[in-house]
């Protein structure tokens, strides 16, 4: 017994241990994932703050780059204006080439040279340091773009920069014009292109003016360095350690960059052809977006373009399009995800190892506990050793009833059954001999009179027979059909409107809807039958009787059945117990116990229900509720096929489109289709356009049951059929939660639509037959 003991306790013990180490285990988990549901919120808020901030970063340097360019471009503005409004025809010829030196001396950082043509004499080159030199010393990449695009050639009268301002008439040059263009106001100073420094080793941009030097029209065209504006504005703005800003034009060249060998590349196409291997798909996204937004930031999955070859990086990047003078660049601000990650790595570091430390302290606690308490129920088993065995031998008296309840329900069934059938033997040739002393004339009266009790008594105990066999029977639901309960309820009223005694007022209150359920046919008028005897004998003593039945929908929109009388009513010791085999309230020569035991049967056979409510002296009242059919029944596949009037097939497969071929009902549309997306495309457009789809399992962008998903979000009503290789027990889940109506096998599409064709052809056949190309689920 002491063994026994210790084994329980032992098995309590390691069950209680395993379920503290589980809520140990979970709640670790919990913590676990807290703290990296933390980190992954934390890690998106430092990089949509690091977003915000690579944004203003991009839009200063964005804005302090165009506010640089617009103020040299007002500068040499000022310049040349400055020259016409001083006259310098009364300076000699040297004049004007001394002060374009003094200009290159002062910004000879910013320019790398300049060229000046004048209407009437030779054309000047200067240096960057603003030394006048020979056509040959002249920086050859402003000598060339000045020779390749004609920036310095033609008449100077037939420029039409000069002479829409000379004919402005809400300009100050109208007079101006007239004498000779002395004092007319001059053409801004324009951007005329951007070329490659020999090298590549940068950009220069051009930029042309023309303004008069006293009664003679000039050009000059200078050369601005752009890396000089990298290194004043773009590269003194650091961010982070691996951070940096780059600058495209509007044709998505870069401009400017701190890897020289990126500089005057394109940023998808030249970069695609010189690393092949590279997937640049997600930065041609980016450049996309670039050209259809003025700013924004994501992550983007790009190249480190300093190694040699590019390797893989992840970077945090932003931009902004600034406009000026006829340009449109973009300036991109970015810094590596892994800079923003390395804090967050070291404090998920830290909170493992704190968490960690939790856990093993939790461990050493949970030991200790585990240790006091074990000996504690050692204890405790000992204290309560005896009321457990008392507990135990309670429950098991208390099994042992039920089960010999059981056994005697069982075997009271089986001698029912067998009681019906040898009564029924013994009951034949009485009832023989009784009918035949009823016919017999020479029997007096008071013999006949003896027969008829004969007579009446046979007839109780046949009926007795009948509900012995009732009750013995198990109605497994197989002879049921579907029938109209309201009709079933009306023709059973009727009948007991004819056999309710006449001092009894009947009431019968039935709805007119059809309401459908499996039931057996007369299945209604034995239950109402059986509760209409059991009202008549309540009422017996009632001075105004009334039996009143009800069929409708009760507030939850369920069939429901009312039997109510005014009759003396059940005790309320006897409520639990009406529904048992044999148990009456009734005198043992007035009932057999078994009515309202039947009813329950038939009821539960059904997957029905009967509840009582009753008060002594008021009445009792019986509420009945039978299951509904709620699904549309009796349409076969002719009927379904015809109601369809549009069909749509969907398969990369020929021979699959070719089946469009079986669809010849009158005012039918046939639409096939080789992939899915036209097959969206409509269906977005028009939800209700197909009333039928035959989808391919195998579609070229995606599954027939990824496409039959997006169709039936648009169109909950549409039948959907997928057509697969073979029947997989997975493919069920969709068909069960109402996504696909049917799967079909490919090899098997051919004979079903046969099949369908030739119930629609001969509906003679039956909606049973019909069934088998069923187009619902």
């Amino acid at each position: 017994m002491k063994k026994n003991r210790h084994n329980n306790l032992t098995r309590r013990s390691g069950r209680f241990i395993i379920l503290a180490f589980t809520a140990i285990i979970v709640v670790s988990l919990a913590v676990f994932s807290g703290c990296y549901l933390f980190y992954v919120r934390y890690r998106d808020s430092i990089i949509r703050s690091e977003e915000k901030q690579l944004q203003t970063i991009a839009d200063t340097i964005g804005q302090n780059v165009g506010d640089f360019i617009m103020a040299n471009l007002g500068e040499i503005d000022l310049f040349y204006d400055e020259i016409v409004s001083e006259r310098m025809q009364t300076e000699p010829d040297d004049g004007l080439q001394r002060k374009n030196s003094a200009f290159l001396n002062r910004k000879h950082d910013l320019y790398s040279g300049l060229i000046l043509r004048r209407e009437n004499g030779p054309v000047l080159y200067f240096d960057r340091n603003g030394e006048a030199v020979s056509q040959k010393d002249a920086d050859p990449d402003l000598r060339s773009f000045a020779e390749s695009q004609n920036r310095l050639s033609g008449d100077f009268s037939d420029t039409d920069e000069l002479s829409k301002a000379a004919s402005d008439p809400d300009s100050q040059a109208e007079e101006a014009a007239a004498a000779g263009l002395k004092n007319k106001p001059e053409i801004e100073a324009e951007i005329v292109g951007k070329r490659q420094i020999s090298g590549g080793q940068g950009y220069h941009m051009y930029i042309r003016k023309y303004f008069s030097y006293g009664n003679e029209r000039c050009i000059v065209l200078l050369a601005m360095d752009l890396n000089e504006i990298y290194r004043r504005i773009v590269a003194p703005v650091r961010i982070g350690t691996g951070g940096y800003s780059i600058v495209k034009d509007q044709d998505l060249t870069i401009l400017m960059h701190h890897a020289k060998s990126q500089i005057g590349l394109d940023a998808i196409s030249d970069r695609a052809r010189i690393y092949p291997n590279l997937n640049l798909s997600d930065l041609e996204k980016w450049i996309t977006y670039q050209t259809e937004h003025d700013s924004g930031s994501q992550v983007l999955h790009t190249y480190d373009w300093d190694q040699n070859p590019p390797q893989d990086i992840t970077r945090v990047i932003a931009f902004t399009t600034i406009r000026f003078r006829g340009e449109q660049w973009i300036i991109n601000s970015t810094l590596p995800l892994e800079e923003l990650q390395e804090p967050l790595n070291s404090m998920i570091s830290m909170l493992t190892r704190i968490l960690t430390i939790y856990v093993l302290l939790v461990l050493i606690v949970m030991y200790l506990i585990i240790r006091i308490t074990y000996q504690a129920r050692s204890q405790e088993d000992k204290i309560h050793y005896l009321q457990e065995i008392n507990r135990g031998m309670e429950t098991i008296l208390q099994k042992n009833e039920e089960i010999r309840h059981y056994q005697r329900i069982q075997s009271l069934g089986m001698m029912s059954s067998h009681i019906a059938h040898e009564f029924n033997n013994y009951l034949t040739p009485v009832l023989l001999y009784a009918d035949m002393l009823q016919n017999d004339e020479t029997l007096s009266e008071d013999g006949k009179e003896m027969v008829r009790e004969i007579s009446s008594s046979i007839d109780r105990a046949s009926d007795l027979s009948r509900q012995l066999l009732e009750f013995s029977r198990q109605d497994t639901g197989i002879r049921l059909s579907e029938l109209n309960l309201t009709e079933e309820v009306q023709t059973a009223s009727n009948l007991i409107r004819q056999l309710c005694p006449a001092r009894i007022t009947f009431i019968a209150d039935i709805t007119d809807e059809n309401i459908f359920c499996l039931i057996r046919k007369g299945m209604v008028e034995q239950i109402l039958m059986n509760l209409a005897k059991n009202s008549f004998q309540a009422m017996e003593e009632t001075k105004q009787p009334t039996l009143c039945i009800q069929f409708g929908r009760n507030n939850g929109g369920q069939p429901i059945l009312f039997v109510k009388d005014n009759g003396c009513g059940i005790p309320e010791q006897s409520l639990s117990r009406i529904f048992d085999p044999f148990y009456t309230t009734k005198g043992s020569r007035e009932g057999t116990g078994l009515g309202l035991s039947v009813i329950q049967n038939i009821l539960n056979s059904i997957h029905g229900s009967i509840r009582v409510y009753s008060k002594v002296g008021e009445g009792t009242e019986f509420r009945i509720e039978i299951p509904e059919i709620t699904e549309n029944r009796g349409f076969g596949g002719r009927k379904r096929l015809n109601s369809i009037k549009n069909v749509g097939i969907v398969s990369p497969d020929l021979k699959i489109r070719q089946y469009r071929d079986f669809f010849h009902l009158p005012d039918m549309s046939v639409s096939v289709f080789e992939q899915s997306a036209p097959v969206l495309d409509r269906i977005t457009k028009d939800p209700n356009c197909f009333d039928l789809m035959l989808i391919d399992y195998q579609l070229p962008a995606m599954s027939g049951i990824d496409l039959a998903e997006i169709i039936r979000r648009q169109n909950p009503e549409i039948r959907l059929i997928v057509l697969v290789e073979t029947m997989d027990p997975n493919l069920g889940w969709y068909q069960n939660n109402g996504i696909i109506d049917r799967f079909v096998i490919r090899d098997e599409l051919a004979s079903e639509l046969r099949i369908l064709y030739a119930k629609c052809d001969h509906p003679e056949s039956g909606d049973a037959e019909s069934e088998e190309m069923n187009m619902d689920p």
